[in-house]
Order: structure tokens, then C-alpha cells, then sequence
């Protein structure tokens, strides 16, 4: 089992990463926008944790919506889904294999944005860098579990931008919100207070969303 998922992990991945460069236009998008920020805050010296955060977590929602649609089209365009299905791997192992494939492009970007904050937005230092992993990591996934799972409704062109505007975005909101406040505990010299309130709001709504993909996933991935 967990070869099969590994495997697939990888396929996702060489399709992300070797087909008309989708990462690379996500990763291109996101300092762009940093960039923008940066000019905004130009002359007010070194940015506020909080909004340092903002800027690194809608960069990173937005680039993580562009990693699933463009994996979910490239894999339509090269049949692989028909194969998928056809293949011994049950539903829910198609979806943690996306899932996975999808946090480790996201993360690999991250790692760009946060070069570019702190070239272009002076961003001060982390005070707990395990905390920091441990946030990221829980942010990304439940990004990811949202992205893999509405990737499979939105293979159908006529209804993808509807879906983004109306359905997924208001989805990430209290995701991005507990990343954002959880940044700028983390970016604070002043302690960690209330670091854990956000980071089980952020456990919360992974394991809730983690259930949906695994229930729902089975029935949007089959449809045609």
C-alpha cells in the first residue's frame, strides 16, 4: 500500500514538474505578488509579523489552487485517470497520493517565498522554528486536502472557475486566518502565547475536511 501510494506520489510529481511547467508559473506568481507587497511597505521599514504572514499565505493558497487544477488537467490530457481507475488502487489512496504530492510542491515554493520575503520585505527571524514547521506543515495540509478534493469536481472546465470563486475560497478562509495569526505569534519575540488556540482551530478544520475528502472523493474522482 504504501508503495502504490508512493508511486503514484511520484507521477503526480513528474507531472507538475516536467509538463509545461505549471510549478514553475505558481512559484513565478507568488513572488510577483510578494514583490507588489514589498512596494506597497517600502518605506515603512521591516514589515509586521501579522502582515508578513498574510502575504505569505494567500501567496501560498493561491499557488496551491494553481498546483491541483494544473495536475488534475495534465492528468486528463494524459489519460491517467482512466488508468487509476482501472488499476487496484482504492479511491482514498488516489487522494492521499495527490494530497501528498501536492503539499511537497507547495512547501518546495514556500521555501522561494520565504527567500523573496526576506530579500524584498526585510521579514524578521522566527523565534520557534519547531513550532513554525509544525504550522506550516498543518496550514499546507489542510490547503492540500481542500485543493486534491475539488481538484476532482473541477476537471470539468465549464465548472472550475465557479468552484474557485464561490466554494473553495470561503473554504481556505479559516485555514488562512489561523496561519496568519499562528505567523505572527511565531514572528513575536514577545512569547508564544495563544500559538495553540489557532493551531487546534487549524487541527479542527484538517480533520474535518481530511473525513470529507476520504468520503467524498471516491464519488467526484469516478464521475465523468
Amino acid at each position: 500500500m504504501i508503495y502504490t501510494i508512493w508511486a503514484m506520489v511520484i507521477k503526480d510529481l513528474r507531472l507538475l514538474y516536467l509538463r509545461e511547467g505549471g510549478v514553475i508559473q505558481a512559484a513565478l506568481l507568488g513572488v510577483v505578488l510578494i514583490f507588489t507587497f514589498s512596494l506597497a511597505s517600502s518605506n515603512l521599514g521591516p514589515i509586521n509579523p501579522i502582515w508578513s504572514g498574510t502575504i505569505f499565505w494567500i501567496c501560498s493558497a493561491f499557488c496551491g489552487i494553481l498546483i491541483f487544477a494544473h495536475l488534475y488537467s495534465l492528468e486528463e490530457q494524459e489519460r491517467t485517470r482512466d488508468i487509476l481507475l482501472l488499476s487496484c488502487s482504492s479511491p482514498e489512496a488516489i487522494w492521499l497520493a495527490k494530497s501528498l504530492a501536492g503539499i511537497l510542491s507547495l512547501t518546495g515554493i514556500q521555501v522561494i517565498f520565504l527567500g523573496a520575503m526576506f530579500i524584498f520585505l526585510e521579514m524578521g527571524r522566527c523565534y520557534f522554528p519547531l513550532k513554525g514547521l509544525l504550522m506550516v506543515f498543518m496550514i499546507d495540509w489542510g490547503l492540500a486536502v481542500l485543493g486534491s478534493l475539488f481538484g476532482a469536481v473541477s476537471r470539468c472546465g465549464q465548472v472550475r472557475e465557479s468552484l474557485l470563486t464561490t466554494i473553495l475560497f470561503p473554504l481556505q478562509i479559516p485555514i488562512i486566518l489561523a496561519g496568519i495569526q499562528m505567523w505572527g505569534v511565531l514572528f513575536n519575540l514577545g512569547g508564544a502565547e495563544g500559538f495553540f488556540s489557532w493551531f487546534k482551530m487549524a487541527l479542527s478544520f484538517d480533520l474535518i475536511f481530511t473525513g470529507t475528502g476520504i468520503f467524498l472523493f471516491p464519488f467526484l474522482y469516478g464521475e465523468d
